[in-house]
């Protein structure tokens, strides 16, 4: 009896340590990818700049 719960209790936390990376994963994919275009928009509007000079 105690022996299965402990395997389901360890098995939950293994999905949840399973969860949290995916969702950090993907967060720092998110970040990563606002960051680019970020980089991207003041590149754009650099270059704008340096074309109407």
């Amino acid at each position: 009896m105690s022996l299965s719960r402990t395997t389901s209790q360890a098995m939950t936390h293994k999905c949840w340590t399973l969860l949290e990376l995916l969702c950090g994963y993907v967060a720092g994919m998110l970040l990563e990818v606002m960051f680019l275009f970020e980089i991207e928009r003041v590149l754009l509007v650099c270059a704008g700049n340096h074309k109407l000079v």
